[in-house]
């Protein structure tokens, strides 16, 4: 993994791809009043999301600095003499392994993740992530909208061997930087097909705006109905600034996808 000084080098692709459901939660929010949402990494799709092999040496004394600041931070108005009775009965039922589990936790589960693609055509993200072809994907602009909104979407890498974190006493910055090298960007190779972008939300999870121009365009699935199709579309070009619109069609000879535009400024 890159150290994180050379992620601001990394270089992205243009255009970047999210694949949706006619079912997906939230459609009209996103169409409509240009919001997105970030999911914690315990709402994604695998299972070793965000979970690297923690090592840390934690002695007695690193225990009780990690449980004052759980009481710094969850139970600032818990008095002295209760919280080191609280504390002491916390030592003896936590192993070394819960308290670096939770360390971790409390660093991970407060960010969200926006994903996204660098490609339009996968055969099967179309069926996994957008209804069997019967979705859209959405195509967003690393290059426009306010403050450049999707260009600090970082590149996913794929390993065969999950990565080490090494994570004791309170989060610091130096913790939050080798987690964001390690835990946020690393995925098993099996999922290296899907070519992932993240746009992480720290301490935000949940829904937020995005510029509405970003939105540069939709593909329309080659197995979407003429319903969804009529519903999309009303959805799309009632936008302040409507996106292009594009079909994927089935190539005739190749197991590939064409993207045919519809409508809309291709530029």
């Amino acid at each position: 993994m890159a150290p994180l000084e050379s992620l601001s080098e990394v270089k992205r692709p243009r255009k970047l791809f999210k694949y949706r459901s006619m079912n997906s939660h939230g459609n009209d929010c996103l169409l409509g009043s240009s919001e997105i949402y970030f999911s914690r990494p315990s709402e994604l799709n695998d299972p070793f999301e965000c979970k690297p092999v923690l090592t840390a040496d934690l002695d007695p004394a690193a225990i009780r600095e990690y449980q004052d600041y759980l009481k710094e931070k969850h139970a600032p108005g818990v008095g002295f003499v209760r919280w080191q009775k609280v504390r002491r009965q916390a030592a003896l039922r936590l192993s070394k392994s819960q308290v670096r589990q939770q360390l971790h936790d409390d660093i991970v589960e407060r960010s969200g993740f926006f994903c996204l693609s660098a490609v339009n055509d996968n055969l099967l993200m179309w069926a996994h992530y957008s209804d069997n072809h019967r979705g859209f994907c959405l195509e967003f602009d690393t290059e426009e909208g306010d403050k450049n909104y999707f260009a600090d979407a970082w590149p996913v890498e794929y390993s065969e061997e999950r990565p080490s974190v090494s994570v004791t006493r309170k989060p610091d910055q130096e913790q939050l930087l080798a987690v964001l090298n390690s835990t946020y960007l690393a995925k098993g190779k099996d999922w290296s097909y899907e070519k992932e972008f993240r746009k992480i939300s720290f301490d935000n999870p949940g829904i937020q705006q995005f510029p509405p121009e970003a939105l540069t365009g939709v593909i329309l699935g080659c197995r979407m109905t003429d319903q969804d199709r009529d519903k999309l579309c009303e959805l799309v070009l009632s936008r302040k600034h409507p996106p292009a619109l594009y079909r994927a069609t089935m190539d005739e000879t190749m197991y590939q996808l064409t993207i045919e535009t519809i409508a809309g400024d291709t530029a």
